[in-house]
């Protein structure tokens, strides 16, 4: 019975220290903020927004979040094995990805019995096939050099909507 309690007691202190995280040095300051994606009126789910600060101002810290059933994303910021709700001040490009869901055709075993040709050359029709669907977000949205969406966090709170028929 000792030996459980003791078990119990240290199973506690490793989840107790695993959700604790210090915030490191120079992380900055952060606000609420949140997304909304939508086609229209339709909400787009699981698409990723993510920010990309202007002048790398705040380029220590990855900021990003995923839309729910409702097209909402709750941005929250995160460097190293810290992670926090809301976003730092600042004027970003804003990126939104939702990549297209395309169906495994082959089992675990059949990959695995595949040559390493076989396997690359099935990884690159996968490629090729999700790139005739379509898509709920437009590719121009998808990287920080072409996304014409720039957006300044502010404080106390920023909420702001994306309507991807916008840019199609």
């Amino acid at each position: 019975m000792k030996h459980l309690y003791c078990a119990l007691c240290f199973v506690s202190c490793v989840l107790l220290l695993a959700g604790c995280s210090k915030k490191p040095d120079g992380f900055p300051a952060i606000y609420p903020c949140s997304v909304t994606v939508v086609n229209g009126t339709t909400p787009i789910e699981g698409a990723t927004v993510l920010f990309h600060y202007e002048n790398n101002s705040n380029a220590i810290v990855t900021v990003t979040g995923q839309t729910d059933s409702s097209g909402v994303a709750k941005m929250r910021s995160i460097q190293a094995s810290y992670d926090a709700p809301g976003a730092p001040a600042g004027k970003c490009k804003v990126i939104v990805k939702k990549i297209p869901f395309l169906p495994d055709t082959k089992t675990d075993e059949e990959k695995r019995a595949m040559t390493i040709n076989e396997a690359e050359a099935y990884k690159q029709s996968r490629v090729d096939e999700a790139a005739k669907l379509p898509r709920e977000v437009p590719a121009i949205l998808e990287s920080s050099t072409n996304t014409p969406i720039s957006q300044e966090i502010s404080a106390p709170k920023s909420e702001f909507t994306i309507n991807v028929a916008d840019y199609q």
